[in-house]
C-alpha cells in the first residue's frame, strides 16, 4: 500500500494551481493537495509542523517573492520546494538554487517531465530521511 504524499501548491495564479491540482489528481491519486496563495499562509502551515513531501511554489505570490518565501522556509525546514516561474534568465535560476529550492520549472511545462521532476524528487528526498534515520540508528 502506497501512501498518500502531502503536496502544498503556493501561488497567487488561482489559474495555474488548479491547472497543476488537476494533473497531480489525474495523474495518481495518492497525492493530498493543499493550495493557499500567500507567503504567510504557506508559513504557517510549515510552522504548524504539517509534514509535507513537497511544496511548489510560484514566484510571485500576493504578498512576497518565491525567492524570499524560499529564505524563509530555509530557516527551519528542508521539505523539498519546486519553483514555477516564467524567468529563463541564469540569474534568476542561480539565485533560485542559492535562495534553497531543489528544482526550477519554467512556465509552460511539459506535465510528463513536470510530474517526473516531482516524483525524482520526492523519491530522493525519502531516500535521504531514510539514511538519516539509519545513521541515527547507528550512532544511539
Amino acid at each position: 500500500m502506497t501512501t498518500k504524499k502531502n503536496v502544498l501548491i503556493v501561488n497567487s495564479d488561482i489559474e495555474l494551481n488548479g491547472r497543476v491540482s488537476k494533473l497531480l489528481f489525474s495523474e495518481d491519486t495518492n497525492w493530498n493537495i493543499f493550495t493557499v496563495f500567500s507567503g504567510k499562509e504557506c508559513l504557517d502551515i510549515v510552522n504548524n509542523g504539517n509534514c509535507l513531501d513537497v511544496i511548489i511554489l510560484g514566484m510571485k505570490l500576493s504578498d512576497t517573492t518565491g525567492l524570499q518565501l524560499t529564505e524563509r522556509i530555509r530557516d527551519y525546514s528542508d521539505v523539498p520546494i519546486i519553483l514555477l516561474a516564467n524567468d529563463r534568465e541564469i540569474y534568476t535560476l542561480v539565485k533560485a538554487f542559492d535562495s534553497g529550492v531543489n528544482d526550477y520549472i519554467t512556465l509552460p511545462f511539459n506535465e510528463k517531465i513536470f510530474i517526473a521532476r516531482l516524483k525524482a524528487l520526492i523519491r530522493r528526498s525519502s531516500w535521504d530521511k531514510n539514511i538519516q534515520k539509519e545513521s541515527t540508528k547507528l550512532i544511539a
